[in-house]
């Protein structure tokens, strides 16, 4: 039982696994559209850096959130009462 405890406990690394998840399959659908469009309109595909930096615009953005706005503290506290071992 502790073993689910412990998954309860740091139960928000699903979220953002999910979360990054679909970031990352958003990320790829623009990128393909943006690549569909390159090529309807100028004839040729765009280069690897451009597409790396639109999925960068995507993926920074979401590291910063969850480094910056995950508070383990608050877990601590909320949990510190049913004898969970930190």
């Amino acid at each position: 039982m502790k073993f689910w405890r412990w998954v309860y406990q740091w139960k928000w690394t699903w979220y953002a696994t999910a979360y990054l998840f679909c970031i990352m399959m958003m990320s790829w659908v623009i990128t393909m559209l943006a690549q569909g469009l390159s090529w309807l309109y100028f004839g040729e595909q765009l280069p690897v850096w451009f597409m790396f930096f639109i999925w960068m615009l995507w993926v920074v953005p979401t590291f910063l959130y969850i480094i910056y706005h995950y508070d383990r503290n608050q877990i601590k506290d909320k949990y510190a009462t049913q004898g969970l071992d930190w």
